[in-house]
């Protein structure tokens, strides 16, 4: 038996070229989010130059929400600030539904 790309749905978008940029993708914007989240944090203890909110959420509606979230927890690092969770939860929500876009457009390039 063959098997066809087409028949595999969406699971096409895990196809080892285009997994491999995705996830490459989300591995890089999660290590640089996770490193502004750090930086951040160092600034905040120092009385520095702080890393914007903007920039942090701009990170984690990129694909880097793994990261943020991972140095959220570990910094214990905008844990507190309703607003900024607030946001960051559109963030995470808005990547997904880029995410699934694109695996919905890739789908269908597909067929």
């Amino acid at each position: 038996m063959v098997l066809d790309v087409n028949q595999l749905g969406w699971l096409a978008m895990f196809w080892p070229g285009t997994a491999g940029v995705f996830l490459g993708w989300m591995s890089v914007v999660s290590v640089i989010t996770f490193a502004l989240y750090a930086l951040d944090k160092f600034s905040a203890t120092r009385s520095g130059n702080r890393i914007s909110e903007k920039t942090l959420l701009l990170g984690c509606a990129l694909g880097g929400w793994p990261g943020g979230i991972l140095a959220s927890r570990l910094f214990r690092h905008k844990t507190i600030k309703a607003s900024y969770r607030r946001k960051f939860a559109l963030a995470v929500v808005v990547n997904l539904f880029l995410t699934c876009l694109l695996a919905y457009m890739f789908i269908r390039s597909l067929n």
